[in-house]
């Protein structure tokens, strides 16, 4: 794959799981 789309794909998924742990943890 291209280096820049993995990198992108990492910067995705770190977002969501922050986002998801900042909202189960105002829950």
């Amino acid at each position: 794959m291209n280096p820049i789309l993995i990198s992108i794909f990492l910067l995705i998924c770190s977002n969501m799981f922050m986002t998801f742990a900042w909202y189960a943890h105002l829950k």
